[in-house]
């Protein structure tokens, strides 16, 4: 488990054959995507303490508990926030993401308050 992702936290590795003159959007689109600082991070499946970033932290863990399931919560609200440029709040949600409808299904699962919903 990573416990505090968020996007100061996500990196893009571009190889040197990539053109410099694409546009940033085809830039990403050729780089590696890389997750960084694992300052927080634990090996364990299960973890009770309250650590991360309290807007990209799922719901649970202002209760203290932190499962993998915490971390898909905040690839969805970061990704979320790529589609629409604005934060996630819980019971603000924008069912319209301007993306496919299945991407769109799919991060709105991840940011299910429910944890046995998310996949």
């Amino acid at each position: 488990m990573h416990r505090d992702i968020k996007p100061t936290n996500i990196m893009f590795k571009i190889p040197s054959n990539v053109s410099k003159d694409l546009s940033p959007l085809e830039i990403i689109k050729n780089s590696d995507l890389k997750l960084i600082d694992f300052g927080l991070s634990s090996t364990t499946t299960f973890a009770q303490s309250e650590v991360g970033n309290k807007i990209y932290g799922a719901p649970e863990v202002g209760n203290g508990i932190y499962g993998p399931k915490s971390d898909i919560y905040s690839v969805g609200a970061v990704l979320y926030e790529l589609l629409t440029m604005k934060l996630f709040f819980p019971y603000k949600q924008t069912v319209n993401l301007g993306c496919d409808s299945d991407l769109s299904k799919l991060i709105m699962n991840m940011l299910s308050v429910d944890i046995n919903t998310r996949p």
